[in-house]
């Protein structure tokens, strides 16, 4: 298939997946400052783990610190009571079924 092909599946696939993506239930501290810029990274970060992307990767992707990004994958995995990226995707997975 042409890139641009490649990208409209890809864009599509993205979407399809983060509507039905669980992670919307991750939970953010009433009051705390820019806190719905932060729930939506964490459902992207979440999103691009089930992906398999590296905390680089992603990091590159929504243009943030690596580090930020360690955090937020470390926290999502708290929130769920997980303990690794494979166990996230699984966890995403079921719930989609």
């Amino acid at each position: 298939p042409s890139t641009s092909s490649r990208v409209r599946r890809d864009f599509h696939l993205q979407r399809s997946f983060e509507a039905r993506s669980p992670i919307s239930r991750i939970s953010h501290s009433p009051g705390s400052p820019d806190c719905s810029h932060r729930l939506g990274s964490r459902r992207e970060v979440a999103n691009l783990v089930a992906k398999a992307l590296s905390n680089r990767q992603i990091a590159e992707h929504l243009v943030l610190s690596e580090r930020t990004i360690e955090s937020h994958v470390r926290n999502i995995l708290t929130k769920f009571d997980l303990t690794n990226r494979t166990e996230l995707t699984a966890h995403l997975l079921d719930d989609q079924r």
